[in-house]
């Protein structure tokens, strides 16, 4: 027996890049800050020796604080930190679920997604027609990729000194879906971009695609502030999407289509291709359909994009999860 669970979808009229505030101060010629409060036995110089990339830049952090000694340091205190003197240590993600043609390339090698498999600063992900890969992070984030996307994972690492996070996913072909906990870490880091556009998240459930030269971005939980370049980003709350064009141009926030309606949700699915009959929605000219094992559709079996007669291929008898959502004009 085939049992469909039906849930809500919103569907953008909007996307882009976003980029909210990290946890991080800037200086005022760009440059990344860290904090770290001092702590007993501390010193300059026991402190470059074990967290910064050369020992000499101790001199660096002395100026910047106007720090007398650099071996008298008030316990409890915030020193400043250019977050470019210091180590990292690198950190991986693993393959949650996947379904058919997934590579991942690490360099010229390539090697297929296995669950459990590991992906690092510097792989690119390429999912094949038809198919799905959902990876989780240290942190309890999920990247979720569905069928004919490219990612290449530009950053993926931990700072040593604070243990905040920077991760970077960026989107050169398809869509990323992102859910991202609450920042727990000053400093923490969590960026998609696309050509042409940035976007910093936490605590957000979000998704990014590209596509002939526009990116889009939507907004399902929390708030991104979307822009371009070195633009200041507009705050864009759930329910709602921006888009940038291929000429640079970004829409205003505009709201998510609500969820198309099905005529006929509870008939039984007895034929051997699932089919589901949509209710037109207004602003919709066609429907994406998304079959998951999940509720939160991270580990997706099928996806389609269809008219209101929507028709997707066979899948075996069991629990499964269907969302659909209404796509504009704009490709929404």
């Amino acid at each position: 027996m085939l049992i469909l669970a039906f849930g809500m979808a919103l569907c953008l009229v909007g996307g882009s890049l976003s980029s909210a505030r990290s946890g991080s101060e800037q200086l005022a010629h760009g440059e990344t800050i860290a904090e770290y409060a001092v702590k007993p036995g501390d010193t300059l110089y026991t402190l470059a020796e074990t967290y910064f990339l050369r020992l000499e830049d101790y001199r660096i952090v002395q100026r910047l604080n106007r720090l007398a000694d650099p071996r008298q340091l008030r316990i409890g205190s915030k020193l400043r930190i250019p977050r470019a003197l210091l180590r990292t240590e690198p950190m991986r993600a693993r393959v949650l679920a996947f379904r058919g043609d997934v590579r991942i390339l690490h360099g010229a090698a390539a090697s297929p997604a296995i669950v459990g498999a590991a992906a690092e600063e510097g792989d690119q992900v390429v999912t094949g027609r038809n198919a799905f890969v959902s990876f989780g992070l240290p942190d309890r984030s999920v990247i979720a990729l569905p069928s004919q996307s490219q990612v290449w994972i530009r950053r993926l690492r931990r700072v040593v000194l604070t243990g905040a996070q920077e991760r970077q996913f960026d989107i050169q072909q398809g869509r990323a879906r992102g859910v991202i906990p609450p920042q727990r870490t000053r400093g923490d880091d969590f960026r998609f971009s696309t050509p042409g556009a940035v976007s910093a998240v936490r605590g957000t459930d979000l998704q990014v695609g590209y596509d002939a030269g526009r990116s889009i971005t939507e907004v399902f939980d929390g708030a991104v502030a979307v822009g371009v370049g070195r633009l200041p980003g507009e705050v864009v709350r759930a329910g709602f999407g921006v888009v940038r064009t291929a000429d640079g141009r970004l829409s205003p926030p505009q709201t998510l289509l609500p969820a198309p309606e099905l005529k006929a949700p509870d008939d039984i699915q007895s034929e051997r291709d699932l089919a589901f009959a949509i209710a037109p929605l207004a602003g919709a000219v066609r429907y994406r359909v998304r079959i998951a094992r999940d509720a939160g559709f991270l580990d997706t079996v099928e996806e389609a994009e269809t008219g209101e007669a929507a028709v997707v291929p066979s899948i075996a008898d069991g629990r499964w999860f269907v969302r659909i959502a209404g796509i504009d004009a704009q490709g929404q």
